[in-house]
């Protein structure tokens, strides 16, 4: 397994973190990952013969890399971040700490009750 590349940049105010793996020889596949606040907004992966030696897979590695970092600045992933957002983030200004709590256990489970 090689080690692979991370890259963090913002685009339009939004951060986004590219990764890029080898999965080893064991699973010939390079997966590169586009995350943005947390969620995954884009995924690609890549299998590669297990005759390649190391510098053709990191040259697979690199291009795979580059062309989804290539996509990220050309906006392709923002509707897929905000989409992302509007259902994992709410505002809680105001909100007690406890309320707050309590409204996360009821997403998680339906049944919790308020017993306070």
């Amino acid at each position: 397994m090689l080690q692979g590349f991370n890259t963090e940049i913002e685009i339009g105010g939004r951060h986004f973190h590219v990764q890029t793996e080898d999965k080893g020889r064991q699973n010939p596949v390079i997966e590169t990952l586009v995350y943005s606040g947390g969620a995954i907004v884009a995924s690609r992966k890549t299998p590669y013969q297990t005759s390649f030696g190391d510098e053709e897979i990191l040259g697979l590695m690199r291009r795979q890399h580059r062309s989804l970092l290539s996509a990220a600045r050309a906006g392709q992933y923002q509707q897929q971040a905000q989409a992302s957002d509007a259902g994992r983030y709410r505002s809680v200004r105001g909100a007690e700490l406890d309320s707050v709590i309590l409204e996360f256990l009821k997403r998680l489970r339906p049944d919790t009750e308020d017993r306070t």
